[in-house]
């Protein structure tokens, strides 16, 4: 028998057994077993006690092979007999240093992954093995980096990381300022990226580790970046530096202050230096971006060390220390951002062949990535900032973004006038860049020229029918001015979209733009100058629709949606065609892509009865059973739909929906498990409730009414068998029925009540848990007291109903989510905490996370295994429920204190996030701003869901000032004890109220 290289291909191969004492390996139709003489992946060898004998010592395929499969079955490594195993785990680290990368790379991987599930306690040793491996040879350093990138991310736990750190940085430091590989001495780097995200993930609860250990690797290590940055060449180095400066300014922007303006100041170099290459290359020739790819996968090329760049600039661009830099080179930044800006000719080719791409890539908020969005992003955020700042700089800056433009707009006139086919792109970026920020040009229209813009520029763009991309982009660009626009150039720019879209001979590209900017013009509310167009956009909007898909057929939804909602009349005029496509994208399953729309053809009442009588039919028999078995996502589509039909059909409700589709649904609730269906039907079934309850109990099938089936339903839904998922809005559903039951219900609400405490009692999901937490905040409003009764007579578990209640709910306060949810359980929360039950006060919950100085960061010098992590399991102190509540309404006090939050300020939710700096490093920070975009609390009666909750009287009380009277109510009838568990901050909190 031959060598393995001479008989067979890696693909005929496979190895069986591997976690036996006798593998097996197949080759083709034969099959070999023996005992293992060396360890697999470099020489097994397979000793036949017949005459062949096959020894593959040297054998590159095999050994590929072996990795690979080795790396597919941890599973049955990690379930080897010890001695086995032990021995398996040595060779793996062992042929870490193998020559062949590709091996290597498999092997890193299969350490990486047994690692997990058995450092440290299965494996103490390994992580010393690694250190001494970055001390051999190029490929064990290579090997051992691998592993070690996996390991300090995914393994490597914050009481671990003081034994780890201060042996692991110094030898990547070595490695990268010694005489190593770019690719290896990157991944250093990226390995103390992992390290610096460690240590702003436990900065909070262990701020020491700051100083121990991020403080000595910034003075050692940045003056190393500085020198790498401004004299190497090497594109995988500078990404990866790039990278981890970011980072650490993001981050950690008080211990980078030294830094900021050298950084800046070297990568803006480097950003005005590769302008003119990208410029030739890339803007006016179509080559593809220089890439390095290294030994792992990851690629570096011009475009990430770009997309650092303007990375970094959108970190400091804030900072006091740069903004004299900015100031006095505004001009300057804009002129070489709006290069970067220009289409480039591989997205100019790319967008022509497929404009879905265009439309990706046009979007504010793009999930693709290039340098054109990188600029854009950074652009939005610079202007973003400046609303900080002073209104002295704020005028600064639009300023010359203006002027700059107004320059390139001179520019490319001449260089159309010189015969440049390119002229067009300076243009086009300019356009692009103004029509982001109308909001700040319109402000400061008296100090600009901005007439000639709309006059000039705009007009003469749209007359370049030779250029989509330019044509499209003036129209675009009037568009996002027209809520400040004169009527007559509205009506004249609105025109020239419609006759855009409309004409056969204009390019598709242009039409792309024009519903775009037909859409920016109706959501302006300029709706009214659409009346004369209204028809024609219907008509090729309908027309368009049968030859889009994906992100252009979702553009052309949602200007359909504006344009049918501006007139009903007209609207109602095209309701066959209207519904017909409809009709045709539902059957083409592109549902969820039509809910708006559904919801402005059935809220029309002028067209309802025609639209209801040709889609009902069809979305009947799309819940009939014999459908719900063939396809449950159809049938859970139409559900949906039903519910908005239900909602949106004019009183009274036609008995068709109690008649026909009542049946169906309350059929398949109580047949089918799909959690889908159920949830959907969960709203189908709550709409119904609200329409049309008194239907739903006349109606009788012979044996019981429509009631006692939704009964039936509730309480399959509220029992042990049924999946928390599966019943995530039970609860909307069993408040509906109460509030509209009236005394027909009232019989059977103890016994509902007391189901969903038992459920609750189990109940683990905390949407689920919400769900029906809220039924008793709506009880409470008006009946606390006998809900206070009721549960505190009920016994489940050994426990009595009220305090399963309360500590399911303390559980989930502060994730409630909806306005009005969250006003009721703050209001219900108040109501409890000022009965003065003894009930209520006797009730313990849990309290606040205990922090032992033992368990701080780099104080406990031991390994801290997961066995030892276990034996000290996190704990909380136990507080009352009076003292909980009033933490609760604190912080929700606290909330609604805060400034609301800037919408557009949302865009980039990284831009606020700062490491503790003094108010005086950073401009335009108040000290009731708030870094954190999701913090405020915005009482807005509109995002209710259901209309009905807009009347509530909920939404009348002000819960601040209840708050206010509460904190008071306690302190003046001798009850301070409840506030000595308060923090600091909220101790100053309840001061403050006091003094009011």
């Amino acid at each position: 028998m031959g060598s393995l290289d001479s008989t067979i291909s890696e693909d005929t191969v496979t190895l069986l057994g591997i976690d036996t004492k006798k593998p097996i390996l197949k080759i083709g139709n034969q099959i070999y077993a023996g005992s293992v003489q060396s360890t697999i992946g470099t020489g097994v060898v397979f000793n036949e006690k017949m005459e062949y004998v096959c020894k593959f010592e040297k054998s590159l395929k095999f050994k590929r092979l072996a990795a690979v499969t080795l790396k597919n079955s941890v599973d049955q490594i990690i379930v080897m007999d010890p001695t086995s195993k032990e021995y398996l785990k040595k060779q793996l680290v062992l042929h870490l240093k193998e020559s062949n990368s590709a091996i290597r790379s498999n092997l890193a991987l299969t350490v990486s992954k047994v690692a997990h599930l058995e450092w440290p306690e299965q494996w103490p040793n390994l992580f010393m093995d690694l250190i001494e491996l970055l001390k051999s040879d190029l490929h064990a350093c290579h090997g051992a980096l691998s592993v070690l990138t996996n390991f300090v991310r995914d393994d490597l736990s914050d009481l671990a990381f003081p034994q780890i750190a201060p042996i692991l940085l110094p030898e990547l430091y070595k490695i990268f300022t010694g005489n190593y590989p770019s690719n290896l001495r990157g991944k250093a780097v990226s390995i103390c990226k992992d390290f610096v995200e460690m240590i702003y993930m436990v900065k909070e609860e262990y701020p020491e580790a700051v100083t121990n250990y991020l403080v000595p690797f910034i003075n050692l290590w940045m003056n190393t970046f500085i020198q790498i940055l401004k004299e190497s060449d090497d594109i995988m180095i500078k990404n990866q530096v790039l990278l981890i400066v970011v980072k650490l300014v993001r981050a950690f922007p008080k211990e980078m202050g030294n830094y900021v303006t050298i950084f800046m100041e070297i990568i803006w170099n480097e950003a005005t230096t590769l302008k003119i290459p990208y410029q030739k290359n890339y803007i006016e020739e179509n080559n593809e971006f220089a890439e390095e790819v290294d030994s792992d996968g990851e690629t570096h090329s011009t475009s990430t060390i770009l997309y650092s760049c303007f990375d970094y600039i959108q970190q400091v661009c804030r900072k006091k220390a740069v903004k004299p830099l900015f100031e006095k080179s505004l001009h300057d930044i804009f002129r070489v951002l709006l290069v970067y800006l220009q289409i480039t000719s591989e997205m100019e080719s790319n967008w022509s062949r497929d404009m879905n791409q265009f439309v990706q890539d046009d979007d504010e908020e793009a999930a693709a990535y290039n340098v054109r969005i990188a600029v854009n992003q950074c652009l939005i955020v610079l202007f973003v900032l400046t609303q900080n700042l002073i209104d002295a700089f704020k005028v600064k800056g639009i300023t010359a973004l203006f002027e700059v433009c107004s320059e390139n707009f001179i520019l490319s006139g001449e260089q159309r006038q010189a015969g440049n086919k390119l002229w067009w792109k300076l243009n086009e970026a300019s356009l692009f860049a103004l029509g982001r920020f109308p909001s700040e040009l319109i402000e400061n229209a008296q100090s600009l020229n901005m007439d000639y813009i709309f006059t000039d520029i705009v007009v003469n763009n749209m007359n370049c029918t030779d250029l989509p991309f330019l044509q499209g982009r003036a129209l675009w660009f009037a568009s996002q001015f027209a809520s400040d626009l004169p009527e007559h150039l509205t009506s004249q720019y609105l025109a020239a979209c419609v006759d855009a879209l409309t004409l056969t001979h204009i390019n598709f590209a242009v039409k792309v733009f024009a519903m775009k900017a037909i859409r920016g013009f109706f959501s302006s509310g300029k709706k009214s100058l659409g009346v004369a167009h209204q028809a024609n956009i219907i008509k090729e909007l309908v027309s368009l629709a049968d030859h889009v898909k994906d992100d252009l057929l979702v553009l052309l939804l949602e200007t359909l949606t504006l344009t049918i909602g501006i007139n009903k009349e007209i609207t109602a005029h095209h309701e066959e065609m209207l519904t017909d496509v409809f009709i045709k994208l539902l059957n083409l399953f592109i549902t969820e892509l039509l809910h708006e729309l559904f919801s402005e053809l059935s809220s029309n009442e002028l067209m309802s009865v025609a639209f209801q009588t040709k889609i009902f039919p069809i979305l009947s028999q799309a819940i009939d059973m014999e459908q719900v078995h063939k396809n449950a996502t159809i049938s859970a589509t139409a559900l949906d739909f039903l519910t908005e039909l239900i909602k949106n059909v004019p009183d009274p409700l036609p008995s068709a929906y109690t008649v026909d589709i009542f049946p169906k649904v309350i059929q398949m609730m109580l047949t089918v498990d799909n959690s889908g269906l159920l949830q959907n039907g969960q709203e189908t079934l709550k709409v119904l409730v609200n329409r049309d309850l008194n239907g739903i109990i006349q109606w009788n099938n012979g044996t019981r009414s429509g009631l006692e089936y939704v009964l039936e339903f509730i309480g399959k839904m509220l029992g042990p068998n049924e999946s928390e998922s599966s019943a995530l809005f039970i609860g909307n559903l069993i408040t509906k029925v109460i509030q509209k039951g009236g005394d027909l219900i009232v019989p059977f609400i103890p016994t509902l009540l007391t189901g969903i405490i038992q459920r609750l009692d189990h109940a683990k999901i905390p949407a689920f848990i919400e769900t029906l937490v809220l039924i008793f905040c709506h009880l409470i409003q008006t009946r606390a007291e006998t809900v206070i009764d009721f549960l505190a007579s009920l016994n489940v578990n050994g426990k009595t109903g009220l305090e399963i209640f309360v500590r399911k709910w303390c559980e989930c306060f502060t994730d409630i989510s909806g306005v009005y949810e969250n006003k009721l359980s703050v209001n219900a929360m108040l109501i409890f905490f000022t009965s003065g039950d003894p009930r209520l006060a006797s009730i313990t919950v849990t309290g606040d996370l205990i922090v032992t100085e033992a368990s701080k960061l780099g104080v406990n010098i031991e390994m801290v295994t997961r066995s030892r992590a276990n034996a000290n399991p996190v704990q909380y102190s136990t507080l009352t429920f009076p003292q909980k509540a009033i933490g609760l309404l604190l912080n929700e006090y606290k909330t609604l204190s805060l400034p609301l939050a800037n919408p557009s300020s949302l865009k980039d939710e990284h831009v606020f996030e700062y490491d503790g700096e003094s108010e005086d490093d950073w401009e335009g920070l108040s000290e009731n701003d708030d870094p954190d975009p999701f913090s405020y609390y915005q009482e807005d009666a509109d995002e209710a869901e259901d209309s009905e909750n807009k009347d509530d009287p909920v939404f009348s009380v002000n819960i601040k000032e209840k708050i206010e009277q509460a904190v008071k109510g306690c302190w003046n009838n001798g009850m301070q004890n409840l506030f000595a568990h308060l923090n600091k901050a909220e101790q100053t909190l309840v001061q403050q109220i006091l003094n009011k």
